[in-house]
């Protein structure tokens, strides 16, 4: 299925960060996306490594990513708003795998894979 997931890594996950995050992408949010996702990081993710290494944003807590179907045209406002209501906690980063955003929080590249497993970041 095409879709686009835009991502985000937070410095924290506060219960202020999450009442913003369900008030706008959660039940009753209309929230068109066909998921959204906070994954808590650390462990490995943020270990120092032996070797030199071109890995960044180790110091980030949180994860956010949104997954919404590419042809839906209220996916990428809606992303504007959920990354919106949580810049207060942005770290400017984002997972290794995933390419730049602009300011908005939005992927610089707008296109997308059809295939499993793909992102259009």
């Amino acid at each position: 299925m095409p879709v686009v997931d835009p991502a985000m890594l937070l410095t924290e996950f506060t219960d202020v960060t999450a009442k913003r995050l369900l008030d706008v992408a959660g039940y009753d949010s209309g929230s068109p996306q066909l998921m959204v996702e906070v994954r808590q990081l650390g462990g490995a993710y943020a270990r120092e490594t032996e070797h030199p290494n071109a890995f960044s944003h180790r110091a980030a807590g949180f994860s956010v990513l949104a997954v919404g179907i590419a042809e839906d045209p209220r996916v990428l406002p809606h992303w504007d708003r959920l990354y919106a209501a949580l810049s207060e906690w942005d770290t400017g980063g984002v997972w290794p795998n995933f390419g730049p955003r602009t300011t908005s929080g939005r992927p610089v590249a707008r296109t997308t894979r059809r295939h499993f497993g793909a992102s259009p970041r």
